[in-house]
């Protein structure tokens, strides 16, 4: 998701969650960990700005890790791994800080995926967790938005939805203390009317639709649904998108 805070969409705004951890890093910060780094984005930019810190990608998906590699071939400080983050293959107490973004809502087990992020972290160390979840109302809503949220989480392949306050007492349990909550949701709006309006233009060509669905993938499929459901279900009240910031 972009960030634009002032309320129209602009590519600057995919910069804004790391820049958002960025700031988390200190003089002190050595060792850097992103969970689910897909394609390399957010760790090669961070590498760029951060000379002096070791980036580190782990990502579930080969080809992904392997695009990110052939991406960062002139940056000496970040390095990509095929892993899992329900199984870090990390020692204990290997970074200084950890972080995730639009991830780990596809954690198969939370616990698991919350333990392993603790664990490599170093004493005092910092996670950073930038992802969306059902709202604490999200019980009070009407069936109706509750069956679009629902269809947006299929959609998006989430492991298992999480409410936001039982997510933190999750995190909590596992060990960490929470140092910060950002609250990014309006922020992510302009993107989400950009996605809906895509979404409407797939749509509008059923036909065209189910031959590229049949011909390429149903998560093109799954993707515009999504794209056509989120603004409702965030605008309604369904789900929050949000920062993070744990210690150890």
């Amino acid at each position: 998701m972009a960030l634009n805070p002032d309320g129209a969409f602009t590519q600057d705004g995919y910069y804004g969650q790391p820049n958002a951890v960025a700031n988390w890093l200190t003089s002190n910060t050595e060792q850097v960990l992103e969970l689910a780094s897909g394609k390399g984005f957010n760790a090669q930019y961070l590498a760029g700005r951060f000379p002096g810190v070791e980036l580190t990608g782990i990502d579930l998906t080969e080809s992904q890790v392997r695009l990110a590699r052939k991406r960062s071939r002139e940056i000496g400080n970040v390095t990509f791994l095929q892993g899992n983050f329900e199984d870090l293959p990390f020692e204990d107490s290997s970074f200084d800080l950890v972080f995730v973004i639009e991830s780990i809502c596809h954690a198969t087990d939370m616990r698991q995926a919350l333990s392993e992020a603790y664990r490599v972290l170093r004493p005092k160390g910092t996670f950073i967790v930038i992802d969306a979840w059902r709202t604490n109302v999200f019980d009070r809503l009407s069936l109706l938005i509750r069956k679009a949220a629902v269809l947006t989480e299929q959609s998006m392949s989430v492991g298992k939805p999480w409410k936001f306050d039982d997510w933190l007492e999750l995190a909590k349990k596992v060990g960490f203390a929470q140092e910060a909550d950002e609250d990014f949701t309006a922020a992510i709006m302009p993107n989400l009317f950009r996605f809906e309006h895509m979404a409407i233009r797939y749509f509008s060509h059923l036909h065209v639709a189910r031959i590229t669905a049949r011909i390429l993938s149903t998560r093109l499929l799954e993707n515009a649904i999504a794209g056509y459901l989120m603004p409702l279900t965030v605008h309604a009240g369904a789900h929050t998108y949000r920062m993070v910031v744990f210690e150890r």
